[in-house]
């Protein structure tokens, strides 16, 4: 897959675990309370899609080779939702009066897990179709011309 079509499929994945995340964060709470109304729902989903795709783009979310994720990938995905939590909950009490913590948290964890989730489901199903194995080497049959002795112990 081209680096084009990956940057629109993690887009659009990432498009729908961010819109749909705070819904399913606030059924996860509703039998505990019921203060948000559909519309402050939906005003928080627009704003942390929003707010998502701007850190996104400051934290080079999308301008990674995921083939080789590492910890500093993951930091960025954590200072993306982050950033963009945290503007939403301000916004939210600008417009709205009212902020609840417990649901930003869960809905943060939620972020973190189905953003990275999602990166280490590609990273997986990449190496599954190029065949590779998971400690990222593949056994090829190599001449060592010149190497004398030392050729047979190289492995």
């Amino acid at each position: 897959m081209g680096a084009k079509k990956r940057y629109f499929l993690f887009v659009t994945i990432d498009s729908l675990i961010v819109t749909f995340s705070i819904f399913i964060s606030y059924y996860i709470l509703v039998p505990f309370f019921s203060e948000y109304t559909l519309v402050v729902l939906g005003t928080t989903s627009v704003t942390i899609l929003l707010s998502h795709h701007i850190y996104a783009y400051i934290f080079n979310l999308y301008h990674r080779a995921w083939e080789y994720a590492s910890v500093r990938e993951l930091l960025s995905i954590t200072l993306s939702v982050s950033a963009s939590l945290i503007t939403t909950t301000v916004l939210t009490y600008v417009l709205f009066g009212i902020t609840f913590f417990r649901l930003t948290l869960i809905t943060w964890m939620m972020h973190l897990i189905l953003i990275g989730g999602s990166r280490m489901a590609w990273r997986l199903f990449n190496h599954h179709l190029t065949g590779r194995r998971f400690n990222g080497s593949r056994r090829v049959p190599t001449l060592i011309v010149g190497a004398g002795k030392g050729g047979d112990y190289a492995d």
